[in-house]
């Protein structure tokens, strides 16, 4: 029941921040739900010591990208040629950079990346 829940919260907050995205890409802006809020310094520490913690940010990056695919991003798949761990990477570079910085701020990095390699 438990990761039901947090399945339903992932859910609720990657609509809420792929309509931030198409803002932000506008000039708009929006609020982040549930982990998009966690700081990269959080990202961090739950990578190294805490893995069940780490898979529901790492759920709630790849929700992101889903969400983004489905009502942004002008092709089937912008992580198309990636796998996860070089995805997972990818967040660790920003974080490692921008410890301050939060979720929503790396996925929107990871976003920008992807797009420079797959433009859509």
């Amino acid at each position: 029941m438990r990761l039901r829940f947090i399945h339903m919260l992932c859910a609720a907050a990657v609509v809420t921040s792929t309509a931030g995205v198409a803002a932000a890409q506008g000039g708009g802006s929006y609020t982040t739900l549930a982990y998009g809020g966690i700081t990269c310094g959080g990202w961090a520490t739950a990578r190294s010591s805490k893995p069940n913690e780490a898979a529901v940010y790492e759920a709630w990056i790849l929700g992101f990208l889903s969400a983004y695919n489905a009502l942004a991003y002008k092709g089937p798949n912008i992580a198309a040629g990636f796998d996860f761990d070089a995805l997972r990477g990818m967040v660790d570079g920003f974080c490692k950079q921008n410890p301050k910085e939060d979720l929503d701020a790396a996925a929107q990095f990871l976003i920008k990346t992807l797009l420079e390699k797959n433009p859509g």
